[in-house]
């Protein structure tokens, strides 16, 4: 049936040829227009391109476009010499011009009060003859102008201060002005002092430029200075932070409100150190009859990270400090805030990704995975090749970590598969997509795509083992031969890599060395023996025995000295096969027999034997070059894994 319908579609051709080149076609120019995008008050420029000509000696093109967004200010001829620009741009020449590219710059402004939207731009009705005078059909695609809208700029001057009531905070307020919007910047504080005031200096930089304010205070005789520390943890964790007092001229009473980011923090508890006696409720209340002078940490302040909190630095601090001697003086209070760095929980990172040829070919991804999924007994990496999801339970990978703590994701796939695409996700036990980054820098969450041909080619770049260079050339060139003989997934070779795979090809010649070894007589009711190689799949060596039905049970077979069942493929047709034989065992022999009792027949063969007899028997081209690709991966194996 195939063959009716190939005979039916090649006289189907011959028949619109001899149609086709019965009347000679009319000359034809395709033009198109490029596009561009811009605001108003904006000039952007655009292409008339010749995309397609049979031939032209004449052009005289009108420019048509939307007038309500944009001005023509100006067309320039390109391409062709001779150009004449009025209104419409004339172009003539004594003889036809093949000239494909751009043959016009047209120069727009966009209107102040363009609206939003596409300005399309075209040619008119282009005049088009040859040099005999024989008229051109013009066929044309728009291009034109994408009109953004006009985003207003904001002017900022310089901004208001707000200071807290202690000067340990300040906000930096900027006001458009023209349109009166505001913008508002924490400020840094630093303080210095000359014995006699305290100088208070807020910075902030906004919009890349430096701005400051400074308020001073006098200092009073009695002063403490309290300084909270820093930490860091990640969403979840338990932390804490001390207020410490680092200098102290006397002080009897302290009332200490903790001041702190609400949205990232929730706070724990507080915990008063150094001194005796801290009362703790909302505040923390410290009072003694004397002064006390004491210097080091005064509380311990326990802190949760939010689930939700925001990456960045969740400031804590004193609020308003009462702090009084024994005398009823006030003491000034200096502090200096700390806070904690909220992190990123460390994502689940894959470190590498390789291609297994010592055995049967998988794509291999490792992974170091984050805690947070390393904890979940859920969850579980998925991996999708042609259509094919597969799931691998984390639980069950985390059994086998390797020395470095990775998980290792292996994919299964044949030599025709080069080219495809595996995708990798890491999800949680809710089957939520977990963070997940490639070598601690690419965010790959949704999804790590990955191919063999990837890993190839970057071997034969950057592999200082020439033995691996020639793997992963020989095994490239094989996984294009088995693509093209088996017709899998053409469409993604170029014509150059079948050039390539074809020229490698007719340098080889596979040496008679290979070529099985047959021995003894085949059994009466066995009619013949054949064999075959499963390239497009996993290499299996399979020999096929062709014995009446009835009769099977009379007969025995052993593979490499063991009994095995022989099994049906079809009536009157039995195989025995080696599954899956490895890259590096392509040119191991295996010995099969069969045998009625009476006559044994013996067959130690290989997939480079069933190679040899491709490539010395067969008339089919592609197979002969598979076969002989075939041997050099084999060779290439052979010498690096060995």
């Amino acid at each position: 049936m195939k063959k009716v319908l190939s005979l039916i579609l090649a006289l189907s051709m011959i028949l619109c040829w001899m149609a086709t080149t019965a009347v000679a076609d009319p000359g034809v120019i395709r033009m198109t227009v490029s596009t561009a995008e811009g605001k108003p008050g904006d000039t952007v420029e655009l292409k008339v391109t010749i995309a397609e000509n049979t031939g032209v000696a004449y052009l005289n093109i009108p420019i048509a476009y939307d007038e309500n967004r944009l001005e023509l200010t100006s067309i320039t001829g390109l391409g062709l010499s001779g150009w004449t620009i009025r209104k419409n741009a004339v172009w003539a020449d004594a003889d036809n011009s093949l000239y494909t590219g751009d043959i016009l710059t047209l120069s727009f402004t966009i209107k102040d009060n363009a609206e939003p939207g596409t300005a399309v731009v075209n040619v008119g009705t282009v005049e088009a003859w040859t040099a005999t005078d024989d008229e051109v059909v013009v066929t044309s695609v728009a291009g034109g102008v994408e009109v953004k809208e006009a985003v207003h700029t904001h002017t900022y001057g310089a901004p208001s201060w707000t200071w807290s009531g202690d000067f340990s905070n300040a906000v930096a307020t900027f006001a458009c002005s023209e349109c009166g919007e505001t913008e508002t910047v924490d400020a840094s504080v630093v303080s210095t002092s000359d014995g006699l005031k305290i100088a208070y200096t807020a910075t902030v930089v906004f919009n890349g430029t430096e701005y400051t304010d400074t308020r001073e205070v006098e200092i009073s005789s009695h002063v403490i200075a309290l300084t909270v520390s820093t930490t860091e943890g990640k969403p979840g964790d338990t932390v804490t932070v001390t207020v410490t007092m680092e200098e102290n001229t006397g002080v009897a009473y302290l009332g200490i409100l903790i001041v702190y980011d609400e949205d990232r923090l929730e706070l724990n508890s507080i915990t008063g150190t150094g001194l005796s006696g801290w009362t703790i409720r909302k505040n923390a209340v410290w009072v003694d009859a004397d002064n006390s002078t004491y210097t080091g940490d005064i509380l311990t302040l326990s802190f949760t990270i939010k689930e939700d909190a925001v990456v960045g630095t969740a400031v804590v601090n004193v609020g308003a400090v009462e702090a009084w001697t024994a005398a009823d003086e006030e003491v000034v209070v200096n502090s200096v805030a700390g806070g904690i760095e909220v992190k990123n929980a460390e994502p689940s990172n894959i470190t590498s990704s390789s291609v297994d040829f010592n055995g049967k070919m998988h794509l291999i991804t490792y992974i170091k995975l984050s805690d947070e999924v390393m904890a979940d007994a859920n969850a579980y990496i998925t991996t999708t090749f042609n259509d094919v999801t597969t799931d691998h339970s984390v639980a069950e990978l985390i059994g086998n970590l390797d020395s470095q703590g990775r998980v290792k994701v292996k994919q299964e796939m044949y030599a025709a598969m080069m080219r495809d695409e595996m995708m990798l996700q890491v999800f949680d036990g809710d089957g939520v997509a977990q963070p997940l980054t490639y070598k601690g820098t690419t965010d790959v969450t949704d999804g790590f795509v990955f191919t063999a041909l990837e890993y190839l080619k970057g071997r034969q770049a950057e592999s200082t083992n020439p033995k691996m260079v020639e793997l992963a050339k020989a095994a490239e060139l094989y996984g294009i031969a088995v693509q093209v003989k088996f017709d899998y997934h053409t469409e993604q070779l170029t014509a150059e890599d079948i050039a390539m795979m074809e020229a490698a090809a007719r340098d080889i010649t596979i040496p008679a060395t290979c070529d099985e070894e047959v021995t003894g007589t085949l059994p009466a009711g066995v009619t013949k023996q054949t064999k075959t190689v499963m390239f497009e799949s996993d290499n299996t060596l399979r020999l096929y025995y062709y014995i009446d039905d009835a009769s099977i049970s009379n007969y025995s077979f052993t593979l490499d000295g063991k009994t095995v069942t022989a099994a049906k493929k079809e009536a009157g047709k039995y195989y025995v096969q080696q599954e899956n034989i490895a890259s590096g065992l392509l040119s191991s022999g295996y010995t099969f027999t069969v045998s009625d009792g009476a006559d044994t027949y013996t067959v130690k063969t290989s997939a480079l034997a069933y190679a040899y007899g491709r490539q010395e028997n067969s008339s089919d081209k592609q197979m002969i070059d598979l076969s002989k690709l075939l041997y050099r991966y084999s060779l290439a194996a052979d010498a690096y894994f060995s």
